[in-house]
């Protein structure tokens, strides 16, 4: 294959969104092969070998001293031969394979040839509507980390398949995300993590192609363990997803009624009917504000911490056991005094109770 010189501009790299979701250990150099090489292949006829001449690269990255080009690229061939690709699959289980099967070096005539790996080729020529992205090779072109490169490909990614109903898909596992960067060891915690690769390939992709691409860190109780990437075109002046909606503020809870003032002051009677109306009142009331804030976190993609899951569910215990107690027991430990009550009126104040804060339930 012989390539003539041409303006890049309009030169489009397209691939796979299964290619671009596995994880891979490319460097710079490496990753700008490739999307040199996607550059210039025509995905609807297939032909898994590729001659690449060197002064086509040198005019594609003109950064690139052109003493050392062909030395650099024969080096960044021999690397990406060896490299493995790995992709997870639906069934939780992580397929490796290469990216080149073959290599061959013509040193006198400035050129290589590479032949794909056959699990990578429908990555490259099969592509489907909706299941695939395309991106400008100028964009890619301008970025100089390997990491916001990668980012910048997911931030395509999303945008290309907003259309298609995808629902929240702009929401990533901390644990993907760092799977697609391919840095699952590096800087465990988080705070680190986000200051050396996260934010400086937001802040590149955002200051270098026509995406700005913001995150917003998820939570499920105090640890962080979802991003969601926020994207606007600015050459469109369009949002790419939906506004932010604000964090639901966490409930004030009505404290637990306190049984000293149940008691008679002058014969230390307990009021036990009132205390024990007043507490089943209390855990309906407290059950549904933790309910509707839980409803409420969900419209935002966040969860109900650990501490209030425990507490709803004891808020619903005691709505179910009183009910339960006065249904088949007649209620017989509020009888410690000896009183009867009528087990049939108490039943009603407490459905009507239920009812009263309940009703939507």
């Amino acid at each position: 294959m012989t390539t003539e010189k041409h303006d890049t501009t309009n030169y489009l790299v397209q691939q796979s969104n299964s290619l671009i979701e596995t994880s891979q250990s490319f460097t710079l150099v490496e990753r700008r092969l490739i999307y040199h090489i996607l550059s210039k292949i025509n995905p609807n006829e297939i032909t898994p070998q590729f001659e690449l001449r060197v002064a086509d690269f040198i005019e594609s990255f003109p950064d690139i001293d052109p003493k050392n080009a062909y030395t650099q690229i024969r080096e960044a061939v021999e690397k990406l031969w060896t490299r493995s690709i790995q992709f997870k699959t639906d069934k939780g289980t992580t397929k490796v394979f290469h990216f080149l099967e073959m290599k061959e070096y013509k040193n006198s005539e400035g050129y290589l040839k590479i032949e794909f790996h056959r699990t990578v080729i429908p990555m490259i020529f099969d592509l489907k509507l909706g299941n695939y992205t395309t991106i400008f090779f100028d964009r890619l072109k301008n970025l100089d980390s390997t990491y916001s490169l990668r980012l910048y490909e997911l931030a395509m990614m999303i945008y290309k398949q907003k259309g298609y109903n995808q629902k929240n898909i702009n929401i990533i596992a901390l644990e993907d995300l760092r799977f697609f960067l391919n840095c699952i060891d590096t800087y465990p915690n988080f705070k680190y993590f986000r200051q050396w690769i996260l934010d400086p390939a937001l802040k590149e992709v955002s200051e270098k192609t026509e995406l700005i691409v913001t995150a917003e860190y998820l939570r499920t109780g105090r640890k962080i363990d979802r991003i969601k990437l926020n994207i606007k075109n600015k050459e469109l002046g369009e949002n790419l997803l939906e506004p932010e909606k604000p964090i639901p503020k966490k409930p004030a809870l009505k404290r637990h009624p306190n049984p000293e003032k149940y008691k008679n002051e002058d014969t230390g009677e307990f009021y036990e009917k009132t205390f024990f109306l007043d507490r089943f009142e209390w855990a309906c009331i407290n059950y549904k504000k933790l309910y509707d804030y839980k409803n409420a976190l969900k419209e935002v993609e966040q969860k109900l911490d650990e501490k209030l899951e425990k507490k709803q569910q004891e808020y619903l215990n005691i709505i179910t056991y009183s009910i339960t107690d006065v249904k088949e027991n007649g209620l017989p430990f509020l009888n410690i005094l000896g009183k009867n009550y009528d087990s049939r009126e108490l039943l009603r104040t407490l459905e009507e109770i239920k009812n009263k804060y309940l009703h939507s339930k």
